[in-house]
């Protein structure tokens, strides 16, 4: 179901442009948000593919400051890395494997892996159109913008914490 779009393309263009974005001089990114914005007021159509949210989708949470999915996608990708390892523990007990099993353990551990990523690629953008909504009509109209080093750091962090987690799992079998 289709959320109704309260606010104008000048006040989602306000939003979402860069400090040395004009209103027409715009980054490749900001078009591309500019055109989901113009595709959804005509269509509603919430689908619509984006890389950067695909192959990085907890980070670009982040990076648009979207802090409530940031932690959310944290949680939820913890999750998912438990149930894939359960599936390979359960998957090691089996006393016969023939090829069909294996084959069909493999693409569930997949399946299960990459979900998160083809799901946050094709809505990222509507994610974020529903975001910059919600801090415009609070009367934010100009995010304020990310120093990319920010991002790297919790990149590193995240990282950390993860190799941590695996380091901490692998000693404790």
């Amino acid at each position: 179901m289709a959320f109704k779009i309260t606010i104008t393309r000048e006040q989602f263009g306000e939003f979402i442009r860069g400090k040395k974005e004009t209103e027409t001089s715009v980054s490749k990114r900001t078009q591309h948000y500019l055109e989901y914005f113009d595709r959804y007021q005509s269509n509603g159509k919430q689908r619509n593919w984006n890389w950067a949210a695909f192959s990085l989708w907890p980070v670009w949470f982040f990076y648009r400051k979207m802090y409530g999915l940031f932690l959310g996608s944290g949680i939820i990708n913890s999750f998912l890395l438990r149930v894939i390892d359960e599936l390979e523990y359960r998957s090691s007990l089996l006393e016969t494997q023939d090829l069909t099993t294996t084959i069909m353990m493999g693409l569930l551990i997949l399946a299960v892996e990459f979900l998160p990523y083809f799901y946050v690629g094709m809505f990222g953008d509507y994610f974020y159109l529903r975001y910059a909504q919600k801090k415009i009509t609070k009367g934010i109209t100009r995010k304020t913008p990310h120093h990319w080093i920010v991002t790297v750091i919790v990149m590193i962090l995240v990282l950390m914490v993860g190799t941590i987690g695996t380091f901490l799992k692998g000693n404790l079998k």
